[in-house]
């Protein structure tokens, strides 16, 4: 598989890390608690930021992300699911590297 170049020599263009969802639902264990998987890509110096995580009309907390190029992650929701949520909405903000840039929302599963 041909990887893009970090950086380009003649041009000095740089190409940044891309923060990628790879969770297609959020399945809260008998706690209610759950996690949310990550990767980020290749390019120069990874991925970095927050996501800020709401579910049935409440705020659950903020994620730091702090990844490596090349790499993946489950980091964990930073509180319960509420009862009967029916999805979970995160809004990313990247500090390092690429992202999405409007809100992710990604349906609750069952247990």
């Amino acid at each position: 598989m041909l990887r893009p170049p970090r950086r380009h020599a003649s041009t000095g263009i740089v190409f940044p890390s891309l923060l990628s969802f790879t969770s297609t639902t959020i399945t809260p264990n008998g706690d209610r608690k759950a996690g949310l998987q990550l990767t980020c890509g290749t390019g120069d110096k990874g991925c970095a930021g927050t996501i800020v995580v709401t579910a049935a009309h409440r705020k659950l907390g903020t994620i730091p992300i702090d990844l490596a190029e090349e790499s993946s992650a489950t980091l964990p929701l930073p509180s319960a699911v509420p009862a009967g949520a029916t999805e979970v909405t995160f809004d990313v903000h990247v500090t390092t590297g690429a992202g999405p840039t409007s809100l992710v929302t990604l349906p609750v599963g069952g247990a």
